[in-house]
């Protein structure tokens, strides 16, 4: 068994995913009905992996609707940025690939309709299929990618609850405040990271997908030649 440290952290991150944003949504419940923190100074072993299992579930519960909300936030922070100049460059660079990508695909499959018809995401997909069946290094690389979108857009939501809950059950004193504008910071942070990471996930996807059939096509010429000598 492959006891790589690297897909432990990988899968470890993952899962933290869930389990933090899921307790940080079950606090802020507790902040907001006003919940006696101390409380949690004496939580047993048992009630901690309760706690543990049950920020699972609600991470898992709330998982979508939260990623979801954090995705359309990221874009609309980079829309309304001042650096729009380079997203719209960013874009410009994967609308190149993802043509190239197009053309490859109609190239090896005149006859199908279907082909001409795949939107973006399916175009996406549908190299992500093909660089996860081809390439084990660059298939690692994506899902680096993926986690870590996971990561930054599951925990922006619960951290800006935790952050006004915090600040409400301490009456809103200065404080607890400024603490809560720290951890909202943090989030719009993590929020805003969001939107360039999407836009590297998916230039990088075309980009192995081309390197893998342009890899393709010289092994097929390199067997045409060896067959004719």
């Amino acid at each position: 068994m492959n006891m790589n440290p690297a897909n432990f952290f990988i899968s470890g991150r993952h899962l933290f995913g869930f389990i933090v944003p899921g307790i940080l949504w079950i606090v802020s419940v507790m902040l907001w009905i006003k919940q006696d923190l101390a409380d949690f100074s004496q939580l047993t072993v048992y009630q901690l992996v309760a706690l543990l299992a049950a920020g699972l579930v609600v991470g898992h519960a709330v998982g979508d609707l939260s990623f979801s909300i954090t995705i359309h936030l990221s874009s609309w922070m980079h829309k309304w940025s001042l650096i729009s100049l380079k997203r719209e460059q960013a874009w410009a660079d994967i609308d190149e690939l993802q043509a190239r990508v197009g053309e490859i695909l109609q190239e090896k499959k005149p006859d199908e309709a279907y082909v001409r018809t795949l939107h973006d995401e399916d175009l996406f997909n549908f190299c992500k299929l093909f660089i996860m069946e081809k390439s084990k290094y660059f298939n690692q690389k994506l899902v680096e990618y993926e986690n870590e979108i996971n990561l930054r857009a599951m925990l922006v939501l619960p951290l800006i609850a935790y952050a006004v809950a915090w600040a409400y059950y301490f009456d809103f004193q200065l404080q607890p405040v400024f603490f809560s504008v720290v951890l909202l910071i943090v989030a719009l942070l993590l929020a805003r990271g969001i939107y360039p990471a999407r836009c590297a996930e998916r230039k990088s996807a075309f980009e192995m997908y081309l390197l893998l059939e342009t890899d393709q096509k010289h092994q097929d010429g390199n067997l045409q030649s060896g067959s004719e000598e």
